[in-house]
């Protein structure tokens, strides 16, 4: 990381509690990123990255047990009003400089001057005493620059200090207690830094290209510095001279130099957690389910959830299906399904850690705060209910009907497997053909007539289409069925009528239009996406088609047109169905995108039918509103 503030600018950022007297270091943290859905940083009151580091170093240095009041000093970065609350709960006091601009900081104390000014004497303080925590001040300073300080449990009595002028001479001037404490405390970080890095650093003696490298030697510097720092400290309890740093390396050194084999065959080995774990019984061994299902017409085994991944699952680990369980675990017919694969980042299965870490279930972690439950088989269902597929695969075996209508009245063009024959067909010439044929009709007067129902024709044919992609798992399109055939029947003898009494011939465009005006739900979607995707089969690219994506959306189309608009710019690019839903979403106001995001749901992959139920939430919003605005102007 890049810390401009350090001696040592890039480098890996730790956070470090250290001794204010012998600069030991306690214990540490490395930086590795932003924690989420952390248990010790859930219990920090501030989340920031910083103040939760504190939190988990202190919880695991001090006793819990301790009575008495403990005070440490933090430097800026880690100082914040939420961290001094919490830390008088644990109990300990707190001292530290602090940025002016952290949340709940009095602003009356904080001095907008970078430089102190002549008029104002060096040594004067201002201070303020919260109301709802009476041990908690915050104080302002001038030294040659102001200085803000929050602390708890200290005292605001005068005291005095001495700093060096430029004509390297010391002097004294006045400051209040909490600054003399903090100047006598604070260092134990920056002290342990200085004989870990500027003199006898092994760290600083190489040069690698791997960053973690370079960090096991700084970690080897810090723990030749704690052990000179403990000789240090049983010398003073044993009333002896401590040797000089320089002596004491060169000793270890030595020492290090002659070990032999027999100094580590004499020592006793470490046993590995493992080992110190109990043994799993022998007789708990692994079962394949022997139950077995048809998916998408290929026979399987029937799969249930690991146990295990159940317990670890959250918003960053999702939990996995497994055909595996363990019989002596089970009771009976519920079976107690494990993963036989190692997942998590470690190498034990999952089976390994249900009964060697969780003991057959028995010692189950409780920050988990989950209880397993063994669920038995689900009994036989009775006959299912068919699928929407299923449906419109079986109307295809019967026979469809296709509306026309000649001078003489209204006839009905039966379709089966085989052709198409007409009732009555004095005027009407019909192809004989299989139902995936064009049909074609004869130019004949009446043909003009037959024209307005072709987008009833393509929703037949389309079934044909919407089957066969459902085979390959991309489902393109839902039939319309009889539904729209029986809409249909209501408005061919309304369109012969206005063609007559206009006088003239319609063209197509025209027939589709007025037709369009009478379609609602599925159909005017189906018809008004036929006719862009007609459109843009043949004009639009890649591109363009990323352009129409990005763009905002028009004043002149609804939310609903828009829609429809973009779908129709996805099936002429490709599958890009989720850019229909992004291109939904921020095209709308400040206001109603935060509404959008609250209905979103991120683990849904059917993104057209989300971005269809957020068009209409707009759309009605935009109605309503409209209607609002409009009854505040009414007198």
């Amino acid at each position: 990381m890049f810390m401009p503030d350090k001696p040592h600018r890039y480098g890996t950022k730790m956070f470090m509690t250290c001794d204010a007297v012998s600069a030991y270091c306690h214990r540490f943290e490395i930086y590795v990123g932003k924690r989420q859905n952390h248990e010790s940083t859930s219990q920090a009151f501030d989340h920031k990255t910083g103040a939760a580091a504190v939190i988990r170093n202190l919880k695991a240095v001090l006793d819990e047990n301790d009575s008495g009041f403990r005070i440490i000093i933090v430097d800026r970065f880690y100082t914040s009003v939420a961290l001094a609350i919490q830390l008088l709960s644990m109990p300990i006091y707190m001292i530290g400089t602090i940025m002016t601009s952290r949340l709940g900081f009095d602003k009356n104390i904080v001095e907008r001057r970078k430089t102190r000014p002549a008029t104002v004497e060096r040594g004067s303080f201002k201070f303020s005493r919260s109301l709802a925590v009476p041990t908690m001040v915050a104080c302002h300073w001038w030294d040659r620059k102001p200085v803000h300080y929050l602390a708890t449990g200290v005292s605001m009595t005068e005291d005095s200090i001495k700093r060096k002028l430029k004509a390297v001479r010391q002097a004294t001037f006045g400051c209040p207690k909490l600054v003399t404490d903090y100047q006598r405390w604070m260092g134990g970080v920056d002290v342990h830094d200085q004989l870990r890095l500027q003199t006898f650093s092994v760290q600083t003696s190489f040069r690698f290209r791997k960053y973690y490298k370079g960090l096991f030697l700084g970690l080897f510097d810090l723990a030749l510095v704690n052990a000179y720092l403990t000789h240090k400290e049983a010398c003073r309890l044993d009333g002896v001279a401590p040797m000089k740093r320089v002596d004491w390396y060169k000793m270890l050194h030595k020492q290090l130099t002659q070990l032999t084999d027999e100094d580590f065959k004499t020592s006793a080995p470490t046993p590995s957690p493992i080992a110190l774990k109990r043994r799993r019984n022998t007789s708990h061994v692994h079962k394949q389910l022997d139950d077995w299902v048809v998916v998408s017409g290929v026979q399987k085994r029937r799969q249930r959830s690991c146990k295990v991944c159940s317990l670890y699952r959250g918003e960053q680990k999702k939990s996995y299906q497994t055909t595996y369980y363990c019989e002596d675990c089970s009771q009976g017919d519920a079976k107690c399904f494990l993963c036989p694969k190692a997942r998590r980042g470690t190498d034990t299965t999952c089976f390994q850690v249900w009964h060697d870490d969780f003991e057959c279930g028995a010692s189950i972690p409780s920050h988990l705060g989950k209880r397993v439950v063994l669920r038995r088989a689900r009994k036989a269902a009775g006959v299912r209910k068919k699928t929407r597929r299923e449906i419109l695969s079986e109307e295809k075996e019967e026979i469809l009907s296709l509306i026309c209508l000649d001078s003489r009245g209204l006839n009905i063009l039966s379709a089966s497997s085989g052709g198409i024959s007409s009732a009555k067909g004095e005027n009407v010439t019909i192809l004989k053909g299989s139902l995936n044929a064009d049909y074609q009709i004869s130019k004949t007067e009446n043909q003009e007539l037959y024209e307005p129902l072709k987008p009833a024709k393509q929703a037949l044919a389309m079934k044909d289409q919407h089957k066969a992609s459902s085979e390959q798992g991309l489902l393109l399109y839902h039939g319309l069925g009889s539904g729209f055939l029986a809409w249909g029947k209501r408005f061919v003898r309304q369109f012969q009528f206005a063609r007559r009494v206009s006088g003239f011939p319609w063209t197509e465009d025209v027939k589709v239009d007025v037709l369009g005006h009478h379609l609602t739900g599925m159909a005017e979607r189906y018809c008004y996406q036929q006719r862009l995707t007609h459109a843009f089969a043949t004009k639009i690219t890649a591109a363009q088609s990323m352009k129409m994506f990005t763009a905002p959306r028009s004043a002149k189309r609804s939310w609903i047109e828009h829609y429809l608009y973009l779908v129709a710019v996805s099936e002429s690019c490709g599958d890009a169905d989720n850019l229909v839903l992004d291109n939904i979403v921020y095209n709308a106001d400040p206001a109603m995108r935060v509404s959008m995001f609250s209905r979103l749901n991120l683990a849904r992959t059917n993104y057209l039918r989300q971005a269809e139920q957020l068009a209409h939430f707009a759309q009605s919003t935009e109605i309503e509103m409209r209607g609002k605005q409009f009854g505040e102007r009414r007198p």
